[in-house]
């Protein structure tokens, strides 16, 4: 455990500096898709999980496809970590011509609004009491920057938080 531990800080450390992304064609339907399912298999008895494709464009660009998906993988597991069992986790992606939109919501407990603004800082967590490091939602913040993107969080405070991730869509032309 401590091992991952420093793995993942040296990887805040390094990567987000240098920018060692490995873009390549694929498919973010394909990966939105397995993530979502692999969760909804392991989590479904417990949670309630629904997921959205609204596509206009191919799904199809650069992107890298392992930080992409260990970003899904903390959104969802911060998704479950913070709501009771049998809440509803929600899941849509939405491309434009230009534009890829993945939002996660969780009916938990919330992200009160001054920790909201630090919450993706390394360390800053939501809520003391739940496991974790705080860096999860630092890393997923860091690899969306560097796919030109953003990560936004929006949360009442009490009942809902949803991660909204845009990233611009790039092809070879």
């Amino acid at each position: 455990h401590l091992f991952l531990l420093v793995e993942k800080l040296n990887k805040l450390d390094s990567e987000v500096k240098t920018g060692n992304l490995i873009l390549k064609e694929n498919n973010i339907q394909q990966l939105f898709q397995r993530v979502f399912s692999m969760f909804k298999e392991q989590y479904g008895k417990n949670f309630n999980f629904t997921s959205n494709i609204n596509s206009l464009n191919t799904p199809v660009f650069l992107f890298d496809i392992n930080e992409l998906e260990e970003t899904l993988r903390v959104l969802y597991e911060n998704a479950i970590k913070y709501s009771p069992e049998k809440s509803e986790i929600d899941a849509n992606l939405t491309q434009s011509e230009d534009k890829t939109i993945i939002c996660i919501k969780n009916t938990g407990i919330g992200i009160d609004l001054n920790t909201k603004k630090s919450v993706t800082d390394p360390y800053v967590r939501a809520n003391t009491e739940v496991l974790g490091m705080g860096l999860g939602l630092a890393l997923a913040e860091k690899t969306i920057q560097q796919h030109n993107g953003t990560l936004e969080i929006e949360s009442d405070g009490k009942t809902y938080t949803k991660i909204i991730i845009s990233i611009l869509t790039q092809t070879i032309e």
